[in-house]
């Protein structure tokens, strides 16, 4: 016999058990937060598995110190001490049984539920032990001790919370190994010994419990265990505990490997991204340049070519008067003519002016600077707008505005030279946060990676730039015979962190 070969071998097996689920609990609960990025049942049920770790282990080390007490000359522990140590128990079986249902339930359910779930059970077993006690009291031919009913606990928290749980989770657990893919197929071994381990430990190791008035434990407990095997039920529970832990830490260790590797590879993918942007950047100020100077050439060659014609030929005009001072149907002619030369030129000066600045974003607002640039747009172009405004007018800071005409003008203009068409709609949407603004042409289209080669498409990554700056986003759905949406998202306040002094627009659409 076991008891034969160790004189006094269950406060050494109580202290490995207890070492066994303290340790698996201990890391667990440490892992939980870390590993949840996974996406795994086992992951989102971590925080009731290290309970169960935690509680049992310091139950099994109490009732290590109990049976240490008791071969040192204590008949029995003070009541107080096992009432405690059956409470601990029925929690820590409680915490498995959550462990259990969380693994087998929807992942969208939260864990509370698998808690409160475990609790119901909880409260059923404590009103199934007052009621046992009542009802055995009551019988003329069993005296029930307050230690003996203490006891009953524990065997019906064994045969109530101890088994379920650890075939539930020990299904659970398969089930979650047979998910896994191919690339975790070590993890997945580690998830079946630990499965095969619970279902063990719950249907044989807690099958097997202390002798009580009930049934079956009165015919298999404990001591028909070591009399079939010759060893304590408790190195049983010792070894599948041992199995357990070791394959569910190194399942951890394992996890938190794959954890550090796709935290590794996200760091490089943004690095790599950083580079790329930066490389982007650079490209784009090469460009954003190169279009300041031939803006410049082209606000040069309207003042020389357009305006400067017409201030010359004013100039003129108003020398040639003199020659027709006595000619009144002449003179009023030519006055006339330099009336048309003048609005000519202030109208010229007023579209230049508008190309650089629009007045009517500074005195009118968004709204009524996005109708003036369609409505011009309409009369230069031919190009038909649908435009549609929604939600609660109001100002906006400048910038946000500044922004949105810019992003507007910009798709518009890719509209007039690119889509095909003589047709487009505009929509801005003044949200409770923010503004959207969306431009829709059904033309031609283009591949959008194109915009990764080197012709890049520099309007398009001037709105996303502008978009950024200011916490927003640009998203552009297109494809070839797909016509092009462009929708740009604006917070109303910057949500980068960074938005620099406001500036004047220096990138012209195109």
């Amino acid at each position: 016999m076991f008891s034969d070969l160790f004189p006094a071998p269950l406060v050494p097996i109580y202290f490995v058990y207890g070492l066994a689920f303290f340790t698996l609990g201990l890391a667990v609960t440490l892992e939980s937060g870390r590993t949840a990025i996974i996406g795994l049942p086992f992951a989102r049920a971590m925080v009731p598995l290290g309970m169960f770790g935690l509680l049992h282990g310091l139950h099994e080390w109490l009732e290590m110190f109990i049976r240490d007490a008791e071969l040192h000359g204590l008949t029995s522990a003070p009541l107080g001490i096992e009432a405690v140590r059956v409470i601990l128990l029925a929690l820590s079986f409680g915490a498995l049984l959550a462990f259990g249902i969380k693994m087998l339930q929807p992942p969208e359910w939260p864990v509370r539920l698998a808690f409160y779930a475990a609790g119901g059970v909880l409260l059923f077993w404590a009103s199934a032990l007052l009621v046992l006690g009542e009802t055995v009291r009551a019988g003329d031919a069993m005296r029930l001790t307050l230690e003996s009913w203490l006891l009953m606990g524990d065997t019906l928290s064994r045969y109530m919370l101890a088994i379920p749980g650890a075939l539930l989770s020990g299904y659970g657990l398969w089930q979650q190994a047979r998910c896994v893919g191919p690339e975790r197929r070590r993890f997945a071994t580690d998830l079946r010994i630990a499965a095969a381990a619970f279902v063990l430990y719950g249907a044989i190791g807690q099958f097997f419990v202390s002798q009580t008035y009930l049934f079956p434990s009165n015919i298999i407990n404990a001591a028909l265990f070591e009399r079939l095997t010759g060893a304590p039920i408790q190195l049983f529970r010792a070894l599948m505990a041992g199995v357990f832990a070791l394959t569910m830490i190194h399942a951890l260790h394992m996890l938190e490997l794959e954890r550090q590797q796709e935290l590794a590879a996200a760091q490089r993918r943004a690095r790599d991204e950083l580079a790329k942007r930066e490389a982007l950047r650079r490209e784009m100020l090469v460009h954003t340049v190169a279009a300041q100077e031939e803006e410049r050439r082209r606000i040069a060659r309207e003042l020389h070519d357009e305006i400067g014609q017409t201030l010359t030929a004013l100039s003129l005009g108003v020398g040639g008067l003199a020659n027709v001072a006595g000619d009144a149907a002449r003179l009023s002619e030519r006055i006339e003519d330099l009336r048309r030369l003048a609005a000519d030129g202030v109208a010229q000066l007023h579209h230049l002016v508008t190309d650089l600045r629009p007045s009517q974003l500074d005195h009118l607002g968004l709204a009524a600077a996005l109708r003036s640039l369609v409505e011009e747009y309409q009369a230069r172009f031919g190009l038909v707008v649908d435009f549609k405004i929604d939600g609660h007018r109001r100002r906006l800071p400048p910038e946000v505005e500044l922004a949105v005409f810019r992003i507007a003008q910009e798709a518009l203009t890719n509209v007039v030279r690119h889509a095909g068409v003589t047709a487009a709609e505009v929509r801005l949407d003044f949200a409770p946060d923010g503004v959207e603004l969306c431009i829709c042409d059904h033309g031609v289209g283009f591949l959008l990676d194109a915009t990764s080669g080197r012709n890049h498409h520099w309007g398009l990554l001037g709105m996303t730039e502008r978009a950024t700056q200011l916490g927003g986003s640009v998203t552009i759905d297109t494809a070839p015979g797909r016509g092009t949406r462009v929708i740009a998202r604006l917070p109303e306040k910057d949500e980068s962190g960074v938005r620099g002094e406001r500036r004047e627009d220096q990138n012209p659409p195109g």
